[in-house]
């Protein structure tokens, strides 16, 4: 990805995870991980996490994402970041069908990746809590 698609993509989790009105501690945490992880330097990372909060257009941050690899990427990654705080709220699933439907992805292909995390990323980290006895 180049740095566009790059900060497109990031930009998309930061609209996702203000969708419900608030971005919670867990999912900053999430969002910078991921910014650093793809090299944007915490000072971008602010600055679109600004633009989103003053009503950057989801259409807007969407045009640098062009591959259906990186799309489904994307969608995966959008409700796995939802699933951060426990739990997948009615506006944040609205707005990944949002999402989906901006970039072309089928409802088919979200209902198929909502379902897998679901059972398996649910359940994982329901585990994972506890083993490293998190209340």
């Amino acid at each position: 990805m180049n740095m566009t698609e790059k900060e497109s993509y990031l930009q998309t989790l930061i609209y996702l995870a203000n969708a419900d009105g608030d971005i919670t501690e867990e999912e900053i945490v999430s969002i910078n991980k991921i910014g650093i992880a793809n090299d944007i330097p915490n000072n971008r990372i602010v600055e679109l996490v600004s633009q989103v909060k003053e009503g950057k257009t989801l259409a807007a941050i969407l045009e640098g994402i062009t591959v259906r690899k990186t799309k489904l990427a994307l969608l995966y990654e959008l409700i796995m970041l939802c699933y951060a705080d426990g739990k997948y709220t009615t506006d944040e699933r609205k707005a990944v069908y949002e999402i989906a439907a901006l970039l072309k992805v089928e409802d088919s292909k979200v209902k198929e990746i909502e379902a897998f995390l679901s059972n398996d990323y649910v359940a994982f980290t329901k585990k994972l809590n506890e083993l490293l006895e998190v209340k």
